[in-house]
């Protein structure tokens, strides 16, 4: 039988480690950074082991721990929460299905130990996705990527003149131009390796590993793309497809090392666009 976790006793008084684990009741901790977050996992270690991760990044703040998808809507319906950190496979409700039903979701990083349902998570607009086990540098990641979609979610809130970041000019240039808070920034399309939305925002990676937040949707960006050069590949992700370096039965290594999940919807249009266009027959 594994050792339990030996963590710190974070939970207010009154409230007894029995009741946190029995699920009933979700478990509110100190709120007192950036960002708050709920954490729900259904399996009392796992969930520990989060909040044990999650402590050592100073952006959030923990202000709840549920045991199910139906605590995580009641501590909603209270309280605010910034980001919910949400296994999928829970009893009653799933983490998809929490977030399916939620009319204003916060910020959703699901972690879950079947890779199966990432591409579904992104359809649902998921910030991002991690495969258990869970490591600090993984968590540090994602929740780094939240926060850069909440703070640009914010400043577009208070300067709605934001609105118009991304002119492609005549099709057949080699460049197009994005506002940012700085003024417009000129990128070339051979620089993008992918672009990834993240709902009302989309982030443009480069070569140069530079990433770049535009609020604009990943609907109007693909109209405006040059599509001998980009495909999209799944609701959340259009690659450059120069940029491939792998293409395998369900994901596309980047040339900068990163992976993309494709979904069977986009699959031959991807294939149509790379491998069928230049694959080398074995005849000729």
């Amino acid at each position: 039988m594994a050792p339990a976790l030996k963590t710190r006793n974070r939970f207010p008084a009154g409230i007894s480690r029995t009741n946190r684990d029995c699920g009933r009741l979700p478990v509110f901790l100190p709120a007192d950074m950036s960002y708050t977050c709920i954490v729900a996992d259904d399996d009392t270690m796992e969930r520990e082991l989060l909040i044990s991760l999650l402590e050592k990044i100073p952006a959030v703040s923990i202000v709840a721990s549920c045991a199910s998808a139906l605590e995580v809507m009641n501590v909603l319906h209270r309280h605010k929460a910034d980001i919910v950190f949400s296994d999928i496979d829970m009893p009653d409700m799933s983490g998809m299905e929490l977030l399916k039903s939620l009319p204003q979701a916060p910020a959703f990083v699901f972690i879950t130990s079947y890779p199966d349902y990432a591409a579904e998570s992104y359809e649902l607009d998921a910030v991002d996705y991690i495969v258990k086990p869970v490591t600090l540098s993984r968590l540090t990641r994602a929740v780094n990527k939240t926060v850069e979609y909440l703070t640009h979610k914010q400043q577009a809130t208070g300067h709605p003149t934001a609105e118009v970041p991304f002119t492609s000019g005549e099709k057949g240039n080699d460049s197009f131009y994005i506002k940012e808070t700085k003024g417009y920034t000129r990128l070339l399309y051979s620089q993008v390796v992918y672009i990834e939305s993240m709902g009302d925002f989309c982030r443009i990676c480069t070569t140069e590993g530079k990433i770049h937040i535009v609020l604009v949707s990943l609907k109007n960006i693909e109209t405006q793309l040059p599509e001998d050069s980009f495909v999209r590949v799944q609701k959340q992700f259009i690659i450059n497809i120069h940029h491939i370096r792998t293409i395998t039965t369900d994901t596309i290594e980047m040339t900068n090392g990163h992976e993309v999940l494709y979904s069977s919807y986009y699959k031959q249009k991807l294939l149509d666009k790379t491998v069928n266009m230049k694959l080398i027959s074995r005849f000729g």
